[in-house]
């Protein structure tokens, strides 16, 4: 995915909070940049797929997206957050991985439930894979090893991400929000496209130039 490159607005909006500057009042309080927000959660209410906020280390990328995605959340949205590591292809689908475990710590996990009860059966499968914990006594070490010497099926397992968000999303909208998506793996990429091919689940990253350009062979 070059999410650089991508010029269909349906699927991607580009954010730069810090391009003429803003402010943060204490904690508890945010100040300044109201235009760049409001297009935040237009785009965040109105179809868009995916959406970068971009900038400098420092700038607020985080601050800003979450404050976007709380005045969101007055129209309905739930956002789950997930986080990508400098760590290249070690852990893939990690901020996935927090973002889906975020959604099962939601209303005593009654949420995760609710969808995947919503969704084709094979969802809970491939869902189990990513978050072990979900099977009765979690995942024996045979299965692991099992599990790592068959393989994942990629497209598979993505469609049940996608198939569980679009099952969440029938009660109130879902965004998927990953920080540091310059850091994000390949299967981390390729899920952030294949949700971007939906309807129900909105994509926001946010996005450090510098750090990206400083991993040449990394798909950003």
């Amino acid at each position: 995915m070059d999410a650089r490159s991508c010029t269909d607005r349906r699927l991607r909006a580009v954010i730069d909070p810090g391009r003429c500057g803003w402010g943060v009042a204490g904690l508890a309080g945010f100040a300044g940049r109201e235009r760049e927000l409001s297009r935040l959660r237009a785009a965040l209410g109105t179809g868009t797929r995916l959406l970068l906020v971009v900038g400098d280390a420092g700038v607020g990328k985080t601050r800003f997206a979450g404050e976007g995605t709380r005045r969101a959340a007055a129209d309905g949205l739930l956002s789950v957050w997930g986080g990508c590591l400098p760590l290249a292809e070690k852990l893939p689908l990690l901020p996935v991985v927090d973002a889906l475990g975020e959604l099962s710590r939601l209303n005593g996990g009654r949420r995760l439930e609710s969808a995947l009860g919503a969704a084709p059966p094979y969802v809970r499968v491939e869902v189990e894979r990513l978050l072990p914990q979900l099977r009765p006594g979690g995942m024996e070490a045979s299965e692991r090893r099992d599990e790592r010497a068959a393989g994942w099926r990629r497209e598979r397992l993505l469609s049940a991400v996608a198939e569980l968000l679009e099952a969440a999303a029938q009660q109130s909208p879902v965004a998927l929000v990953i920080e540091d998506v310059h850091w994000a793996d390949s299967a981390t990429l390729d899920c952030l496209t294949y949700l971007a091919r939906g309807r129900a689940t909105a994509g926001c990253g946010s996005w450090r130039p510098a750090a990206a350009s400083r991993h040449p062979g990394r798909r950003t």
